[in-house]
C-alpha cells in the first residue's frame, strides 16, 4: 500500500514538471509583440507666407538737360544726351508683390517682385537758335533757316524700372507684440530709359506752333516748323542692372494668420548712361530710398 502511494505520488510530480517545462517552452517560442509609438503629424509647407506693400520713393537718377544742339544736323541726339550729367531727386509710388517661408522664429526669407510708377522729365529752353529747315525731309540734307529767329525748345526724358529681388531677413524677437527685423537682397532690376528733344520754330510773331513730329515744311516766310522724335520716343536705353538692397522694419499679428508690417528700405538699382556738358558719357547710378506698409498672410502660423 505504502509502495502504491509513493507510485502515485512520484507519477503527479513528474507530469507537474512537464507541464511547468511545456508551459516554459511555450513562453519562450512567442516573442512579445510591442506597439510603436506614433509620432507627431508633419504637416508639409506650413512656413509658407504671401506678402503685398505699396510706398512711397525717394528716387535718385538722371532727368532731362539740354544738350549741345547741332544745327546741320537732321539726326536728334542720342538718349544719353539729353539725360544731364548730375542727378536730380524726385518722389515716385512703388508697390511690391512676393511670397516667402518661415523657416523658424528668427529666420525667413521671400522673393519679390517690385514696380515703379514711371517718372518724367520735361526742361523747357527758349531763345535757343532754330536748328533745320528742309523742304523734302526724305532727301535734302538739313540746313538753317534763319538765325535770327529764335526757338522754344523741350527735352523730355522717361524712366522706368522693375525689380525682382530674393530676400533674407532676422528676425529679432517679438516684444510686446512687435516683432523688428533686418534683411538684405539681391536681384535685376530692368530700366528702360527713352528721351526725347522738340523744337518748336518762332515765324517771327512770337508764334511756336508745330504740326506733329517730324513734320518738316518749305522756308516760305512765316511758316512754323516743328521738328522731334516720331511719337515723342527717341532713343531708348534699355539694362538689365544687378542690384542690391537693406531693409529694417517691424511686424504685428492684426488678426490670425495676419501680419502688419511697415519698414524701410534702400534699393540700389544700378547705372544709365548720361551725358557732361561736353558731351562726354559718364554712368550715373540710379537709387531709391522708400518706406512701405503691407500685410503678410501666414495661412500657417
Amino acid at each position: 500500500m505504502r509502495k502504491t502511494i509513493h507510485a502515485t505520488a512520484g507519477a503527479l510530480a513528474a507530469l507537474l514538471a512537464g507541464s511547468s517545462l511545456t508551459a516554459r517552452a511555450a513562453d519562450m517560442s512567442m516573442a512579445p509583440i510591442y506597439q510603436p509609438e506614433s509620432g507627431p503629424m508633419v504637416e508639409f509647407g506650413t512656413g509658407w507666407y504671401l506678402r503685398g506693400d505699396m510706398g512711397y520713393s525717394t528716387m535718385k537718377a538722371p532727368v532731362a538737360n539740354p544738350p549741345t544742339y547741332v544745327n546741320d544736323a537732321i539726326s536728334p541726339p542720342a538718349a544719353n544726351s539729353v539725360f544731364g550729367n548730375s542727378n536730380s531727386t524726385f518722389g515716385i509710388i512703388n508697390s511690391t508683390f512676393g511670397a516667402g517661408y518661415q523657416f523658424n522664429k528668427w529666420f525667413r526669407s521671400d522673393a519679390t517682385f517690385d514696380w515703379r510708377q514711371n517718372h518724367t522729365s520735361n526742361v523747357n529752353s527758349y531763345g535757343v537758335n532754330c536748328p533745320i529747315d528742309v523742304t523734302n525731309p526724305v532727301t535734302q540734307i538739313a540746313t538753317l533757316q534763319n538765325p535770327n529767329y529764335a526757338c522754344y525748345k523741350t527735352d523730355s526724358t522717361k524712366l522706368q524700372s522693375w525689380t525682382g529681388l530674393l530676400n533674407v531677413y532676422g528676425d529679432l524677437g517679438t516684444w510686446f507684440g512687435l516683432t523688428p527685423y533686418i534683411g538684405g537682397g539681391v536681384g535685376i532690376t530692368h530700366i528702360r530709359a527713352d528721351a526725347a528733344e522738340e523744337v518748336f520754330w518762332n515765324d517771327g510773331l512770337g508764334n511756336y506752333g508745330g504740326a506733329g513730329f517730324n513734320s518738316y515744311y518749305s522756308k516760305a516766310e512765316g511758316v512754323i516748323i516743328h521738328i522731334g522724335y516720331p511719337g515723342n520716343n527717341g532713343p531708348t536705353q534699355s539694362l538689365d542692372n544687378f542690384s542690391w538692397a537693406l531693409m529694417a522694419g517691424v511686424s504685428y499679428d492684426i488678426a490670425p494668420h495676419i501680419k502688419f508690417d511697415i519698414g524701410y528700405r534702400y534699393l540700389n538699382l544700378g547705372t544709365i548712361s548720361a551725358s557732361t556738358p561736353t558731351g562726354q558719357s559718364v554712368r550715373r547710378t540710379v537709387d531709391s530710398q522708400e518706406v512701405r506698409a503691407g500685410l503678410r498672410f501666414t495661412p500657417d502660423l
